[in-house]
């Protein structure tokens, strides 16, 4: 039985954001039916966010 609920990454990334995340990175992989994000409370820039996620993500 499906649920059909969840969060999408957009979603996702968007809540973060209204948190105060300053900097997020992350993706989604449908074929595992997962979302990934990292979020940073400082303003990193998204070059060192996505060096840094791509450190600690899949």
């Amino acid at each position: 039985m499906a649920h059909k609920c969840g969060f999408t990454y957009s979603v996702l990334a968007e809540v973060f954001l209204e948190a105060g995340f300053k900097q997020i990175f992350g993706g989604r992989r449908p074929g595992n039916f997962d979302l990934w994000i990292i979020a940073f409370k400082m303003d990193i820039g998204s070059e060192q966010a996505q060096i840094t996620g791509k450190n600690f993500l899949p």
